[in-house]
């Protein structure tokens, strides 16, 4: 029980004890108490059903659609313009983009690491997949705390879109 329905009780027994005592005066008080603590009552009940109902909103409906009861915002994920990806992480920031979609070429001035990416996925840069051979690759048997390593020239295969 929350506070405010132990309040509206104590008001109800108040009104009832108060209802039942012999003058006149004091009955009117304890029925004006009757229907305050009744109303406080029914009040508090009524307010912890609507937060309940709030509190177990389904977010995710069938197929991935969203229950448009919940009043939920969802934030757009917002990529750097500049950044270098492989899913949701940001690998590393290219200067200068020279993007030629005819012939399935995506060349960088300059490029900067911050991870290692996976040789095994593509790069994502502004909605194109990338397929680069000149991306820094972990050296055998050593250990990079943080890593900024930089590549002049930085030339990719466009081999799809995200």
């Amino acid at each position: 029980m929350h506070s405010s329905e132990w309040f509206s009780i104590i008001v109800l027994a108040a009104g009832l004890l108060m209802g039942t005592l012999g003058r006149n005066a004091i009955r009117k008080v304890g029925v004006a108490l009757l229907i305050i603590g009744a109303a406080g009552l029914a009040w508090s009940l009524f307010q912890r059903d609507g937060a309940s109902e709030a509190g177990n909103c389904n977010i995710s409906g069938p197929n991935g659609t969203i229950n448009s009861s919940c009043n939920t915002t969802i934030n757009p994920i917002v990529h750097d313009p500049n950044g270098l990806y492989q899913g949701e992480e940001k690998v590393g920031r290219i200067q200068d983009p020279s993007i030629d979609e005819p012939h399935n070429l995506a060349k960088f001035k300059f490029a900067v690491f911050t991870a290692f990416p996976d040789p095994n996925k593509p790069l994502e840069y502004a909605g194109l997949l990338l397929n680069c051979d000149d991306v820094p690759k972990p050296m055998p048997n050593t250990f990079v705390g943080t890593l900024s390593a930089s590549v002049l020239g930085f030339n990719c295969r466009i081999v799809g879109h995200k």
